[in-house]
């Protein structure tokens, strides 16, 4: 359980880590809109499912990086790719996507520009970083750049702790999207 309720008081949290997971899982994150957006960064995992949730440190330092840059840039963390990141892009029109994510089958750090030609199988739960930038491109005109960028995984167990592997990825992934973006 997350939390628990006093008969008095409002609810307390058993930890400011907690905290921050449910609220970042139940609304979008928005650090900083402007009416232009150079950035816009999706990161996609479960921080409570040790190395899933590396998409969403990714993401977050990402963002990070980029603003220290000087880019306008919003963040969404969220547990998978679902439709209405298409509208929202759409609506955005940010310069550049980047989608950050963990998988299990990666053996290293990967930067892979994607298209808006998905010839992916469409499934109900969910889509591919790929069919999202189709939608936001069919739907709502989107046209600009997107990257996926991807840390390997090792360790989906619950837990919040990424395997070391995973963290060196991560720091791997900041430095190449710096070369490439």
């Amino acid at each position: 359980m997350l939390y628990s309720a006093g008969r008095t008081t409002a609810p307390t949290f058993r930890s400011h880590n907690q905290l921050m997971l449910l609220l970042a899982f139940s609304m979008s994150i928005d650090y900083g809109s402007s009416t232009h957006t150079d950035y816009f960064i999706v990161g996609v995992g479960n921080a409570l499912r040790s190395d899933d949730g590396a998409g969403l440190l990714l993401a977050e330092k990402l963002n990070a990086a980029l603003r220290r840059r000087g880019a306008a840039a919003q963040l969404r963390l969220v547990q998978q790719l679902l439709p209405e990141l298409a509208a929202e892009i759409g609506e955005v029109q940010p310069t550049t996507v980047v989608v950050a994510d963990c998988s299990a089958s990666a053996a290293a750090a990967a930067v892979r520009r994607l298209d808006d030609q998905s010839q992916a199988a469409w499934e109900s739960h969910g889509l591919t970083a790929s069919q999202l930038i189709v939608l936001a491109n069919k739907l709502y005109g989107y046209s600009g750049i997107a990257w996926l960028v991807t840390v390997p995984g090792a360790n989906f167990a619950h837990g919040e702790n990424l395997s070391s592997t995973t963290q060196d990825a991560i720091e791997n992934a900041i430095a190449m999207v710096a070369g490439q973006i």
